[in-house]
């Protein structure tokens, strides 16, 4: 069983009534008819929308991906860990968000390959 909050996604084990697992993904508390959280058809998948749309494991709680709308009809998929596959342009709107000592940093792709030796592999980006 499931429920979800404007805090957390939780896993119930139905037959116990004990908390499986909690995931943090924020849900907006303004729920209109287009921002409720969905299953998919065959209950496998919870679709968050919000600003973009994150796709959570039903079976385990883990998010897969979240499928993110950019400007100028750029979209990106981005896995857990950091690697996207995106249309042509859409690197040229993804940051990477890095909490250093001295607080939040944001970085271009590029700076953020520079400075940590990143490499985005696309080939990571699984949609179920």
């Amino acid at each position: 069983m499931l429920t979800a909050d404007s805090l957390a996604v939780r896993f119930w084990d139905a037959a116990t009534g004990k908390l499986k697992r909690s995931t943090r993904e924020h849900i907006s508390t303004n729920l209109q008819w287009q921002l409720v959280p969905r299953f998919s058809d065959d209950g496998r998948f919870l679709l968050i929308p919000g600003a973009g749309v994150r796709v959570i494991d039903t079976a385990s709680g883990d998010l897969l991906a979240t499928m993110r709308p950019l400007p100028d009809r750029q979209a990106a998929v981005i896995s857990p860990d950091g690697h996207y596959l995106g249309t042509p342009w859409a690197e040229e709107d993804l940051v990477y968000v890095v909490q250093t000592a001295d607080g939040q940093e944001l970085l271009s792709p590029k700076e953020f390959a520079a400075k940590y030796g990143w490499k985005n592999d696309p080939s990571k980006v699984k949609l179920p």
